[in-house]
């Protein structure tokens, strides 16, 4: 069984998160998992830790204090079927439901 993931960056013009390749074994949720942030203001990464579905994680910037904020209500798990081979990605989506997160 292998397991590989190969994140993407997320913004305006893109939802997904990553891909999860797998090997003998499926992907079937998330996690709480640890999120790197960039500062739009000053390009300063921050480490978002233990971020949950459906709550909002908030933070400062550890180079010029403006406040972070990172949250995502639903993921979406696709399988992706791969020409002429056994691996099959999952595609991680950030969701649009919103009605969970805490302020």
């Amino acid at each position: 069984r292998t397991v590989r993931l190969r994140s993407d960056v997320v913004h305006a013009n893109n939802h997904s998160a990553g891909y999860v390749d797998v090997e003998g074994c499926s992907v079937i949720d998330l996690l709480p998992s640890d999120m790197w942030l960039a500062c739009d203001a000053c390009g300063a990464e921050t480490c978002h830790r233990r971020l949950l579905r459906g709550k909002r994680s908030e933070e400062v910037c550890r180079g010029c204090y403006a406040k972070l904020s990172l949250g995502f209500g639903d993921v979406r798990i696709q399988s992706l079927e791969v020409a002429a081979s056994v691996a099959v990605s999952a595609k991680v989506h950030k969701g649009s439901n919103n009605k969970n997160k805490d302020k």
